[in-house]
């Protein structure tokens, strides 16, 4: 009878320490006129996030860079992003964050830029979505 017991025990606590938040999305192109726009989402979990979506770029003689920072508070936790050549569309999927960091990363700042010869221009403003209780779709367009 109590090999039943533990099992119900155990079962517990672990239903319990489970956090979830709600997912956040954007959609979100480059400065000026659009030449390349990047949309998708993130599905926050405790200390990083995964994010799907894809960078387009319209076509032309330059591509498009979606940038993806993460931040905890001010302090910059991880980095990355993903760059679309003239006329394509890259999709992605991919986690960001540091799984050992405590508390993880409470900010995700997202900047869409055409990449020319000596590197970024024509960025988008950058938006940030948060790790917290609402969902959030950011859109920007010039």
């Amino acid at each position: 009878m109590a090999a039943v017991a533990v099992p119900a025990v155990w079962a517990g606590p672990a239903g319990a320490s489970t956090t979830a938040f709600p997912n956040d999305s954007w959609d979100i192109s480059t400065d000026v006129s659009p030449l390349g726009l990047s949309s998708g989402g993130a599905v926050w979990s405790n200390r990083s996030a995964v994010l799907q979506g894809s960078v387009q770029d319209f076509g032309g003689d330059h591509s498009t860079r979606v940038y993806f920072t993460a931040y905890a508070g001010s302090t910059k936790v991880d980095g990355d992003g993903r760059t679309a050549g003239p006329g394509e569309t890259v999709p992605f999927k991919f986690s960001i964050g540091d799984p050992d960091r405590v508390g993880g990363f409470d900010r995700l700042s997202i900047q869409v830029c055409e990449l020319g010869a000596g590197g970024p221009q024509l960025c988008s403003p950058g938006i940030n979505l948060h790790r917290d209780d609402l969902g959030e779709r950011r859109v920007w367009r010039p």
